[in-house]
Parts: C-alpha cells; structure tokens; sequence
C-alpha cells in the first residue's frame, strides 16, 4: 500500500543518529527533483491532432508517527514522496486511447527499510462498432508493496527487514450492446488478473483471478435506470500453505439495483448476495448480504457532499480463510474561493477474519481527515493536510493509532 496523500495511520518515539534533518531533506529533495523528467516540468505536448501527452509531478513530505502500524514498538519518521505521471490519450471519431504511466518513490529520513518504488501502467481502447455496440479492452501492471504491519505482516510489521513487494496484472474486455437512448441494454464483462509477491517463502499468497459479469440495464424514466447484475470469480492460488488445503474458491455475485440522477444528485446503489465456495470442504464457505452504493450531493456548484457504503469478502491476509469486509465513509469537499478549497473526511471499516476456525477476530479502523488546497497557479496546486486512523482491534497486538501530517504540491498541466 502506498502512502496515498489522504492515508490514516499512527506512532510515538524513535531515536535516529541520522546528520541534521535539514541537510537530510536537501539531499532528498535533490535527489528527487533530478530524477524528474525534463519534460514533467515542461508544458503539455499536442503531438497530433486528437493526440495528448498530459505530464504531472507531486512532491510531498510527510510526518508519520506510527510507520509499521504497530500497537506497542511505534516508528516515527519523516517520509518524502516523490512522484511522476504521464498521460497519453487519443481520439479518432468516437474510438478513445489511453496509456498511462506512473512513478512513486518514497524515503523514510528515520526508517530506511521502509523505502519503496511502486511502478503502475495502465492501458485502455473503445471502439465504438456502430450507435448500438460498443467495446472496450482494458489492462494494468503494477510492481506494487504492502507497507509494514498490514495484510500479511499484520501485528508483526517491525519484524520484516523491507515491505513485501508483488506484481499484478490484469487485462478485461466489455461488450455493450444498446444505444444510449434505448430503454434496454445489455453488459459484460471477461477478465483475468494475477498477483505475485517476491520470494520463495511467500508463493502461497500467488493467486489467479479469472471473472466474468452481466448486466441489464433498463431505463425506467429520464436519467433513472434499473440494473440487475451476475457477476462470477474463480480464484486458484499457485501453492497451498504448509499443512493446509487449498484455499482455491468460487465467488457468485447476484445484485440488483438503481442509478439516479438529478442536477445535484446522483445515486448508484446496488444489494444481493455473494456465496464463496471452496474447493478444500475444511474451509468455512460464505453466503450472505453484498451491496455497494454512492451519494453524491452538490447543493452549491462549488460544495459536494458524498458518502460511500459496501460489503464484500476478500482473499485471506494472513489469519482465517477469508476476510468479511464492511466500509462506510462521507466527504465534504467546498471551493472557498476559485484557488482555495478543503475537504473533510470520516470512514468506519469493520473487518472480520472469518473461517471454519472460530474467533479470528475483528478489526475496526475509524478514521479521520482534513485537507487544503490551493492553486497557485493554473499549473501548480499546493496542498497540506492530517489524517489519523485508529483501529480498535478485539486482539490488543492488533490494535494502534496512526496520525500522517504532510505538505506537498503537484506541477501539472
């Protein structure tokens, strides 16, 4: 997991024998603005007609008073991040490109075994085969890492010598079949994805994803639409644990629902059930509620109030079969003024770890943020916020707070 700029987490004391701090940020900062490509500070780039190169850079340092989620050996650190995104898109008629690169690099002044690089492309093409058919390929490749203390090193964060580093892959195709203004249309969806994490000992956590999903859509009145949707996963792991059974499974989504839209407002709602069965008959099977939905309220044209529900299950992270997962969040994002705007945010996730084994436990994480912005310039925003996350697990290993404080800008288009 990255250390998104809008990250919760916690910490207290750590005593470094590092030179001065001021000399240490200097370098950094050195460091990382020669690694900048010339042209991320430059303007954008009209290579053709239909043709953008969109370049941006982000520049932040943070101040994380709990690096390994740790509930009693607590790492403090100041952390730069440094990173590049690059754009490409192209449009011929109604067929839409996309390739899009980007490059995240983070220090940690008083934790160096926390330093990571993360690598993320993604690709995608529409084609537009007529009014009535659509479709579109989409496909991504991360070299990507778990920080310290979560997922698999949960609890155990500050016993890891680097975080554990994967790559993941994934490429899907989507088929519409319905003109935009037919009262009927039709989706779906084929996919496949992998994960891969670095070395010998963890090969038990390598998984191929292969999915598929469908659709209906009906219009019922204006930008009012009803949805029923079949969505199916089949998940097979390269290795099984050291004396376990497979954790090899099937996933069935079957949902229903709404999207809604008015000139304020808009809502996307769905609700079923989700069944996981595996293969191995000593693994606990799941079958129960699965919704996801999004309110989004605009009552000024410069102030959006959203909140965010969700149930589902997700692989095992170390403990149980799988994990049980409830989310819950709101956001108040407002424009004081055309360059200075804030956001405010709160969210409730509630995981359990569940499986034919009882009392796994449950971890509970609240968290908390407040964010600033301001565009000094069309091309540059500056920005400075807190987040803390405190996770109020029923096992006393688990549990800690986290506060991140940072400052930082991005140069962009």
């Amino acid at each position: 997991m990255k250390i998104h700029i809008k990250d919760n987490r916690r910490k207290t004391t750590h005593k470094s024998s590092k030179p001065p701090l001021k000399r240490d940020l200097c370098q950094l900062l050195g460091l990382f603005m020669c690694g900048i490509p010339p042209l991320a500070l430059a303007e954008g780039v009209k290579l053709t007609p239909g043709i953008d190169f969109v370049p941006s850079v982000n520049i932040d340092v943070l101040y994380d008073d709990n690096v390994t989620n740790s509930s009693n050996r607590e790492i403090d650190s100041l952390v730069l991040v440094g990173g590049a995104d690059f754009l490409l898109e192209g449009q011929n008629n109604s067929d839409k490109y996309k390739l899009q690169y980007t490059v995240e690099k983070a220090e940690y002044l008083d934790s160096v075994e926390d330093n990571y690089t993360d690598h993320d492309v993604i690709l995608g093409a529409e084609w537009e085969l007529n009014s009535r058919k659509s479709i579109s390929i989409d496909g991504n490749y991360s070299l990507g890492h778990d920080e310290r203390g979560e997922r698999f090193s949960r609890g155990v964060g500050e016993l890891l010598a680097e975080p554990d580093k994967f790559s993941e892959y994934g490429i899907s195709t989507t088929v519409v079949l319905g003109a935009e203004q037919s009262r009927l249309s039709f989706e779906t969806l084929l996919g496949i994805g992998k994960l891969d994490y670095s070395g010998i000992l963890k090969k038990d956590r390598n998984r191929i994803n292969q999915h598929g999903k469908v659709g209906v859509f009906f219009k019922a009145a204006g930008k009012t639409s009803l949805v029923a949707e079949l969505g199916h996963w089949r998940i097979k792991y390269d290795e099984r644990r050291l004396g376990e059974e497979t954790l090899d499974s099937s996933e069935t989504d079957y949902l229903v629902g709404v999207d809604w839209e008015s000139a304020k407002s808009e809502i996307s709602a769905r609700l079923g059930t989700r069944t996981k069965s595996f293969d191995s008959t000593s693994r606990g099977d799941f079958s129960g509620m699965r919704w996801s939905g999004t309110f989004r309220w605009k009552p000024l044209t410069y102030s959006t109030l959203e909140f965010t529900t969700e149930r589902k299950t997700e692989e095992m992270q170390g403990d149980g079969d799988y994990v049980d997962i409830t989310m819950n969040s709101a956001s108040w994002d407002h424009g004081w003024s055309e360059r200075f705007s804030s956001e405010l945010t709160y969210s409730f996730e509630k995981i359990d770890y569940e499986g034919a084994d009882p009392g796994l436990g449950r971890d509970t994480y609240k968290g908390v943020g407040a964010a600033l912005r301001y565009e000094m310039k069309r091309w540059i925003i500056l920005r400075a916020g807190y987040d803390k996350t405190v996770n109020g697990s029923t096992d006393d290993i688990f549990a800690y707070t986290r506060n991140i404080m940072y400052l930082g800008f991005t140069v962009t288009l």
